[in-house]
């Protein structure tokens, strides 16, 4: 199947942020330094699934939920940007100031742009019309949709999702889902 073939997006993601704690919970940057060719490419990888650089994440995205889902999805999009912001940090200490522009620049169109995936309660999926068998969530309100903002906060990052839409989404899974 796919997910044979194919990295999980999430996962892709998570891997980079975990590098990242894993870097800051080791005594100097030798961790850092021999991983951070492969984290980059890592990151280099999600960067070109976004294709136009605006911090969202479309077409197919195969994921731990072990299908590929497609369009524009607030929990694989909100742990790209956490996954930039942490790539931005990593960047910046390996002296690689170019990279780590390109990762803040993508960051910062994705955190305004993904404000498209508002529909003034949560962050919903705005499926792509094809393939029309495509699972997903769709306008329901799923349960990582704020997933990068978690990450964000656990390796000392700070926000990539506004407080208060942060805060919307959560209290609407509480609404919706209990």
């Amino acid at each position: 199947g796919e997910m044979a073939r194919d990295p999980a997006d999430d996962g892709q993601a998570g891997s980079i942020l975990r590098a990242y704690r894993e870097h800051q919970m080791s005594a100097g940057d030798a961790f850092l330094k021999r991983n951070w060719p492969h984290i980059r490419k890592a990151v280099e990888y999600l960067i070109a699934k976004d294709g136009n650089n605006d911090g969202i994440i479309e077409g197919a995205q195969p994921n731990t939920l072990d299908a590929a889902w497609y369009g524009k999805i607030p929990h694989i999009s909100s742990l790209y940007l956490a996954a930039l912001k942490a790539a931005e940090a990593m960047a910046m200490e390996m002296g690689d100031a170019a990279f780590a522009q390109r990762a803040a620049a993508i960051l910062a169109k994705g955190r305004q742009g993904i404000f498209q995936l508002f529909n003034g309660e949560y962050f919903i999926q705005v499926e792509d019309p094809q393939p029309m068998d495509a699972i997903g969530t769709g306008a329901g309100c799923h349960v990582d949709q704020v997933f990068g903002q978690s990450w964000a906060f656990q390796v000392g990052l700070g926000r990539v999702l506004s407080e208060t839409h942060t805060k919307s989404a959560l209290q609407s899974l509480w609404k919706y889902n209990f």
